[in-house]
C-alpha cells in the first residue's frame, strides 16, 4: 500500500481479562498495587490461558480493519512502561512513591529504585513476548518497549540520583532486548519516548467505550513519508502559514572564481585551490565582487517570494572551512587526503596542530551578515558550523580528542551567535550534519555542545535553527519539497501534492518550506525555476 497503516500498542482489555492497569479508574492512581495482588491471587496457566484468548480476538480486529503492521495490544501489562520494569532488578514494586506525574496530570503510585539496575533473567526477555503473539498471526506483529526517560519519568530514583547515568543503564539493557528482537526475527520495533504526553493520552484511551467508537476504530496510521534533510527550528518566527526559505548555499556566479566543494574540479582539492584564490585577489576587489554576488542572490529569492533568506554563502568554499580560517591552531597549507562521510568523499582537509581560538578579539560573523542584510528588505538567515561537523571535517593532530575540541569550537561558536544577536540577526543556524552520523557521540556531548551554542540566547525573536538530516515532532519543521540533486523542476502540482500529504499530519503552523538542501550544485536558472514553484505551492496552502 502507498501507505502503511499500524497502531500505537495498546488495545482495552476485554471483560474477561481482569488485569489492572492505568486505563481503568478504579485503578489509575494504584493499579501497581492492584497488579502485585493480581499476580500474587490468579493463576499463571489460567492467566496465560486468556491472554492467548485476548490476542486473538485482538489480532483479527486487526486484520478485519485492514492494518498491515498489528500489535499485541499490550494486553498483559498493567502499563507499557512497568511491564517492562519488573522484568528488572534494583526496583521495588512494594514500597511504592507517590508521585505527580506528567506536568501535574495524575498522580500514581510508582516503584523505586533501590538498587543497581540489571535484568533478572541471565537472557533478553521481550522476543518471547513477541513470538508468543507472532505465531498466533499471519500478519507482521510489532513490538513496543518504553524508552529510557519515558522509565526515569515513571519511577522514583533513590539509587542513583542522575537521570543521565540511569538513563544510560536502562539504554543498554533495552539495546539488548531490541538485538535479541532482531535475531528472533522481529522486524517492527517501536521505542516509546513520548514522556510530557503519555498521562494525557491514557485519559483519553481509558474508556473507549464513552467516545462511542468501536476498539478498532483506534488505529494510528503510519505514513512513510520521505521528509528529507529536515531542519529544526524552537520557535517559530514566520508570518505566512506556509513560510519558505532556503537552508544556505546558492552557486557562485560565472564572474566569481571561488573554488569550492560544489565544483568537481576543485571537489577533491578545493583548500588548496583557495589558498591561491585567496593570494591572487585584493580584499577590495574580491569585496566588491562579493556585494554584487549577494545582491543577484538575493533578487532570485525575492522575486521567488521566499519569506527568510540567505546571501548564498557565495563568499565561502564551503560552509565549514570557511569559518576555520578566522582560527588560530588551523593548518591550511599542509593538508591531509582523509576520507570522510562514511567513505563518501576523499578530500584534503586542513590540520589542527595548535591551541585552537579566535583570531580576532571580537566576534566577526555578524559583519558578514549585516553586509547582506543592509541589502535586503527580507529577514537575512545566518549559517555556522556546528562543532561535531568541523571536528569530523578536519584532521586533529593537537587535542586528538573530538570531545574536546568540540567543547573549544562551541565557546567560540557561542560567541559568535551571541555577537549576531546584539547587531540585530533574528535567525540563525547551525549546520550539524554530521551530528546524526554518530548517534553515540551526539548522545555523549554531541547534543549538548550544539545546545551550548545557543546559551545567553533568550529572546524570543531570535529563530535558533539547526541542520540536521531529520526532524522532531515538537519543533516547526522546514520540510525539503524539491530536489537540490536532480535537473527536473518540480511542478507547482506536484510541490501542493506533496505538502497535502504533510498536512495531514503535521499542521500548517508547524511547517515551513524549503529545498531539501543548499543549493550549489543547481545552475542559477534551474534554481529559479525550483524556487519559483515551490513557493506558489506554498502560497496556495493551506
Amino acid at each position: 500500500m502507498p501507505l502503511s497503516s499500524t497502531v500505537v500498542g495498546c488495545f482495552p482489555k476485554p471483560s474477561y481479562l481482569h488485569i489492572p492497569d492505568w486505563f481503568k479508574t478504579s485503578h489509575s492512581g494504584t493499579f501497581t498495587e492492584d497488579y502485585n495482588r493480581f499476580l500474587e491471587t490468579s493463576s499463571k496457566e489460567e492467566t496465560e490461558d486468556l491472554i492467548k484468548r485476548a490476542t486473538k480476538d485482538i489480532i483479527d480486529i486487526q486484520a478485519e480493519a485492514g492494518i498491515d503492521v498489528i500489535s499485541d495490544g499490550e494486553l498483559r501489562r498493567e502499563s507499557y512502561i512497568l511491564h517492562f520494569c519488573r522484568a528488572l532488578k534494583g526496583l521495588d514494586f512494594h514500597n511504592l512513591f507517590s508521585k505527580n506525574c506528567r506536568d501535574g496530570a495524575c498522580v500514581t503510585d510508582v516503584p523505586r529504585i533501590i538498587g543497581r539496575v540489571t535484568p533478572r533473567e541471565s537472557e533478553a526477555w521481550v522476543w518471547k513476548e513477541w513470538t508468543f503473539s507472532q505465531d498466533l498471526s499471519p500478519l507482521p506483529m510489532k513490538i513496543t518497549i518504553p524508552g529510557p526517560m519515558t522509565i526515569i519519568n515513571s519511577t522514583e530514583d533513590q539509587y542513583y540520583n542522575d537521570d543521565r547515568a540511569l538513563g544510560k543503564v536502562l539504554a543498554e539493557i533495552i539495546n539488548s532486548e531490541i538485538k535479541a528482537l532482531v535475531s528472533a526475527g522481529c522486524r517492527c520495533i517501536q521505542g516509546f519516548t513520548w514522556d510530557g504526553v503519555i498521562g494525557r493520552g491514557a485519559r483519553e484511551r481509558k474508556n473507549p467505550q464513552g467516545t462511542g467508537l468501536a476498539a478498532h476504530s483506534f488505529i494510528a496510521l503510519a505514513l512513510n513519508l520521505a521528509l528529507n534533510n529536515l531542519t529544526i527550528f524552537r520557535r517559530s518566527a514566520f508570518l505566512m502559514p506556509l513560510s519558505t526559505t532556503v537552508i544556505g548555499s546558492f552557486r557562485k556566479p560565472s564572474y566569481l572564481q571561488i573554488p569550492d566543494w560544489f565544483q568537481p574540479a576543485y571537489a577533491e582539492n578545493f583548500p588548496r585551490e583557495y589558498n591561491r584564490f585567496l593570494q591572487s585577489f585584493s580584499s577590495t576587489d574580491i569585496e566588491e565582487l562579493f556585494i554584487r554576488a549577494i545582491r543577484e542572490v538575493i533578487e532570485i529569492q525575492s522575486k521567488a517570494g521566499l519569506d527568510v533568506i540567505t546571501d548564498g554563502e557565495v563568499r565561502r568554499e564551503n560552509y565549514i572551512h570557511y569559518f576555520c580560517r578566522k582560527l588560530n591552531g588551523f593548518d591550511f597549507k599542509s593538508l591531509c587526503l582523509t576520507s570522510i562521510r562514511d567513505d563518501a568523499a576523499t578530500i584534503l582537509l586542513p590540520q589542527i596542530v595548535g591551541e585552537v581560538s579566535a583570531q580576532e578579539n571580537e566576534g566577526w560573523v555578524w559583519k558578514e551578515w549585516k553586509s547582506s542584510q543592509v541589502l535586503s528588505k527580507l529577514p537575512v538567515k545566518i549559517t555556522l558550523p556546528g562543532p561535531m561537523t568541523i571536528a569530523h571535517t578536519v584532521v586533529d593532530q593537537y587535542y586528538k580528542d573530538q570531545k574536546v575540541l568540540g567543547a573549544v569550537l562551541t565557546k567560540i561558536l557561542n560567541r559568535e551567535i551571541k555577537a549576531l544577536v546584539s547587531v540585530g540577526c533574528k535567525v540563525i543556524q547551525v549546520d550539524e550534519p554530521v551530528l546524526m552520523r554518530f548517534p553515540d557521540e551526539a548522545l555523549d556531548y554531541g547534543i549538548d555542545q550544539l545546545s551550548t551554542c545557543f546559551d545567553g540566547v533568550t529572546s524570543p525573536d531570535v529563530v535558533k535553527a539547526v541542520h540536521l538530516c531529520c526532524g522532531y515532532p515538537t519543533y516547526l519543521v522546514v520540510l525539503g519539497v524539491v530536489k537540490i540533486a536532480s535537473s527536473k523542476v518540480e511542478s507547482v502540482e506536484e510541490i501542493r501534492s506533496r505538502l497535502k500529504q504533510v498536512l495531514t499530519v503535521l499542521p500548517a503552523e508547524r511547517l515551513v518550506v524549503a529545498p531539501d538542501c543548499g543549493l550549489g550544485f543547481l545552475p542559477t536558472d534551474l534554481a529559479k525555476q525550483k524556487l519559483f514553484n515551490m513557493v506558489q505551492a506554498a502560497k496556495s496552502l493551506p
